[in-house]
C-alpha cells in the first residue's frame, strides 16, 4: 500500500474517531442496542451460519459476494437499511412505531374479538361509526398515508 493511501486512511480513521468522541452522548443508545444484540447471541448464531456455509462449501460465500446479482441485491439492501436509519431518525415516526408496538397486544386482541364477534353493519351503523372521533382519526390518518404512498408509487420505475 502506498504511503499516500495509508495517510488518507489514517485521516479517515481520525475523522471517524473525532465524530464518535464528539457525539458520544448521542451514540449511547446505539451502543446500548449493539451491546444488547451482542449479548442476545444473535451475532454468535450469525457466525455459526457463516461457518456452516463456509465449512461445507467455501466457494458459496465467494460466489455470493462476487456475482453481479448479489452485489446489486446488497446495494439495494444497503439503500433500504440507510432509508430505515433515516426513518428511525424521525422522532414522529419512531413515536408512531413505539405507540403501535407497545400497544400491539390490545390492538391484536381487539382485532381477534371483532373477527370472532362481528357487529352487523348497516348503512346507519356505518354513518354513526364515522362520527366516532377515534375512528375518524384512524380513517383520516390511513387515507392521508395512502394518498402519499400512491403519489410516491407513481414515480417508481418498473
Amino acid at each position: 500500500m502506498s504511503e499516500k493511501a495509508n495517510v488518507e486512511g489514517s485521516d479517515k480513521i481520525e475523522e471517524f474517531l473525532t465524530v464518535i468522541t464528539e457525539n458520544g452522548a448521542s451514540l449511547e443508545p446505539v451502543l446500548d442496542a449493539l451491546i444488547a444484540i451482542g449479548r442476545s447471541g444473535v451475532l454468535e448464531r450469525l457466525g455459526n451460519v457463516i461457518k456452516e456455509f463456509s465449512a461445507t462449501d467455501p466457494t458459496y460465500l465467494l460466489g455470493m459476494f462476487s456475482s453481479e446479482e448479489s452485489l446489486r441485491g446488497m446495494a439495494k439492501l444497503l439503500g433500504l437499511f440507510s432509508s430505515l436509519l433515516a426513518a428511525a431518525g424521525s422522532e414522529t415516526l419512531t413515536d408512531i412505531v413505539k405507540t403501535v408496538a407497545f400497544n400491539s397486544d390490545s390492538i391484536s386482541d381487539s382485532m381477534v374479538t371483532g373477527a370472532k364477534n362481528p357487529d352487523r353493519f348497516g348503512l346507519m351503523k356505518m354513518m354513526s361509526t364515522m362520527k366516532d372521533p377515534d375512528f375518524a382519526s384512524s380513517l383520516t390518518a390511513m387515507i392521508n398515508a395512502l394518498k402519499i404512498v400512491g403519489k410516491l408509487l407513481r414515480n417508481v420505475e418498473q
